[in-house]
């Protein structure tokens, strides 16, 4: 694991820990495991992805991060399992099918940043975390989205900034968790 990788899973436990949340580290993925979701998925992860997943397969149902969707919500990150089940549920369909469903929202095309395609999912998107309602992943274009991390690293830096700027979204995570 590059020391910059170490760094940012150090300066996330000290968020967490901070504001009362847990830091349970679960087994490690195997390099086993990852190269087998790489085949079958069909995209090589980067180097920090695959550490930090050797470290950690996930985190559970613990709020380890943070994104900007249209609003800053906090996430958790998926076991490659979870992901792989996620992944293989939308892989099935296709641009045209969004394009169907995209009829039924409204949002200005105009307004995405034009690295962002509107539609959820692709084969060669690889989700990774949860926000209740959605997921964060590599090689993901979703309809909001405020920036994009061109690679694990820089994605955990953005995160931990965000953790720190709201700490509020652990109190939203706890709500959205509730029945």
């Amino acid at each position: 694991m590059k020391d910059e990788l170490f760094r940012e899973i150090e300066r996330m436990k000290a968020i967490l820990l901070k504001y009362k949340q847990d830091f349970v580290v679960n087994k490690g993925a195997s390099d086993e495991d990852i190269e087998r979701i790489e085949r079958i998925v069909g995209i090589g992860f980067d180097d920090d992805f695959k550490d930090f997943y050797k470290f950690s397969n996930g985190s559970g149902d613990e709020v380890w991060g943070g994104v900007f969707s249209d609003e800053p919500i906090s996430i958790s990150f998926l076991s490659l399992e979870s992901a792989l089940e996620e992944w293989t549920a939308f892989k099935p369909y296709d641009e045209k099918q969004y394009r169907e469903w995209s009829k039924r929202f409204s949002f200005d095309l105009a307004k995405l940043d034009n690295r962002i395609r509107p539609f959820w999912r692709h084969k060669f998107w690889f989700p990774f975390a949860d926000f209740g309602n959605g997921v964060s992943t590599v090689k993901h274009d979703p309809d909001f989205v405020d920036y994009v991390a061109d690679c694990f690293l820089n994605f955990l830096r953005m995160s931990n900034k965000l953790l720190e700027e709201k700490p509020e979204l652990f109190e939203e995570w706890a709500h959205s968790l509730q029945p």
